[in-house]
């Protein structure tokens, strides 16, 4: 009889037993093979990276001081075959705080800015005096402080900033302990050093065509062509900025006085008319001329040559001069009548409408006025009272003057808030005042409604012939872009001083 074929239960569990022993060797296998491929990465990086590297000795010393550090820094690196040494030095400078040049004002929120020319200004602020509109110009050549010109309103917590012109606008902040400004300024800056654009500065003069002698009064016309009154040439000059002479377009060029229509005797006052003509006060013919554009000869339009007299068709020793453009009226400083007269278009005789009442201090009389300029905006006249050391507002219609810069009792002196026989005078368009303070060698700057005012051009007190001073200047006047133009009298030539 036959078996059956198949396995029995002991022939299972021993192929069971078989089958697991085989899977068990195989895995110990495959893991001691990862373990030795982990020993030889791990042996060839300590090879690489341990072994055969260099072996390095650093060495570094420090030496202190009170006044600077010094750290040496000495690296030595050796191979089989060759041995370097680097060795850096640093030395490093301590920082000191010392003191500089005081304000002249305490102050705390004002600002301080970083002009184009390396000066620091410093604006507002508030002090124990309360909330401040000054403002002061700090030379880090010198370490002074300088006050320079007030701004309008006074203001802390504003922001001050310099715009790519160089000019600097302050906006905002506040003038109590609540309210907010709205208001903005600038700051008027001129450069200190002038070029001269007419005559050659030299002391001995000559009637030459690049020369002046005592240059009186100037204007501009619209294509800026200068005008020069030089005085002691008896001549009027026109100068185009940039040329080296001047065209005599009015008066002998050889610089010959006399009284015929074609000639001067010490030409002082000029003002320009919308069609080119110029009219100048000839000093001492006692008269004012009429040039139109062109003309080689002149009319008399006020005083009457050769006549001295206080009646109201002559003129002793006429000076400034103003036209009122829309009516045609001709204002006239006659200095020697201690009065300004005022003349319709041709008429033959004037009218007094400041002064005439005796040479004085008094408010309704002048003192050796000299210059003159016609206020439109409101209508008044702005006089350089120079024997009062003042300058004045007379309204025309009024009977008295009204002070604008200087003493109102005559006092001559060089502070900021006096002036010493001021000669010229002119306004810009936001009504601030420009004085050539002939004896104090100075132009100043009154801001509208300030008696405090700022030296832009010049040094006060001193006189020079360098490009920096001025010797007894006596008219001041602006173009367009506010660039300054003074006739540096003495010092025979007119220097220009350009805004930025």
């Amino acid at each position: 009889m036959k078996k059956k074929s198949g396995y029995s239960e002991f022939d299972i569990e021993n192929y069971r037993s078989s089958t697991w022993w085989h899977h068990r060797l195989f895995n110990i296998a495959l893991f001691f093979l990862i373990f030795l491929i982990i020993l030889v990465v791990i042996f060839s990086l300590l090879w690489l990276f341990v072994f055969t590297t260099p072996k390095n000795s650093n060495t570094t010393t420090v030496t202190a001081s009170s006044s600077s550090e010094t750290t040496t820094t000495t690296s030595t690196s050796s191979q089989t075959t060759s041995t370097s040494t680097l060795t850096t030095t640093t030395t490093t400078q301590q920082s000191v705080w010392s003191y500089t040049g005081k304000m002249n004002n305490a102050r705390q929120a004002h600002t301080a800015s970083v002009l184009k020319n390396d000066r620091v200004l410093a604006v507002g602020g508030i002090s124990h005096d309360g909330f401040l509109n000054s403002s002061e110009m700090y030379n880090p050549s010198t370490e002074t402080w300088t006050m320079t010109g007030p701004m309008n309103d006074r203001r802390c917590d504003h922001t001050a900033s310099i715009l790519l012109n160089g000019k600097v606008l302050v906006t905002g902040g506040r003038n109590n302990l609540s309210d907010a400004l709205n208001t903005a300024t600038f700051l008027y800056r001129w450069n200190v050093t002038g070029t001269t654009v007419a005559g050659t500065g030299s002391s001995i003069t000559t009637a030459a065509a690049d020369q002046l002698d005592h240059p009186f009064s100037l204007a501009l016309d619209s294509s800026n062509i200068l005008y020069i009154a030089d005085q002691q040439n008896n001549r009027i000059q026109k100068w185009i900025l940039g040329a080296m002479t001047g065209t005599t377009i009015a008066g002998d060029s050889g610089g010959i006085a006399g009284t015929n229509s074609t000639e001067f005797y010490q030409p002082s006052g000029i003002v320009l008319d919308s069609s080119g003509g110029i009219y100048i006060t000839d000093t001492s013919n006692n008269r004012v001329q009429y040039w139109s554009n062109g003309a080689v000869s002149g009319t008399t339009v006020a005083g009457i040559q050769g006549s001295t007299g206080s009646a109201n068709n002559l003129l002793v020793d006429p000076f400034g001069i103003a036209l009122d453009s829309s009516s045609g009226t001709l204002y006239i400083v006659d200095q020697s009548n201690s009065r300004v007269m005022s003349y319709l278009s041709g008429a033959p005789s004037g009218t007094v409408v400041a002064g005439g009442n005796g040479l004085g201090t008094g408010s309704t009389q002048l003192n050796y006025p000299v210059g003159l300029y016609f206020d439109s905006s409101s209508n008044s006249l702005i006089i350089a009272n120079a024997g009062s050391n003042n300058i004045v507002r007379w309204v025309i219609g009024a009977t008295n003057w009204v002070l604008v810069a200087g003493s109102s009792t005559g006092t001559s002196g060089s502070s900021s808030d006096l002036l010493n026989y001021p000669v010229g005078v002119t306004l810009d368009s936001l009504g601030n005042l420009y004085v050539a303070d002939r004896d104090n060698h100075r132009i100043q700057l009154f801001l509208a409604g300030q008696t405090n005012g700022t030296t832009i051009v010049g040094v006060s007190g001193q006189s020079g012939s360098n490009d920096t001073f001025l010797y007894k200047p006596c008219a001041v006047i602006l173009d367009s872009q506010r660039n300054l133009y003074v006739a540096d009298t003495y010092n025979n030539r007119v220097q220009q001083f350009i805004r930025y």
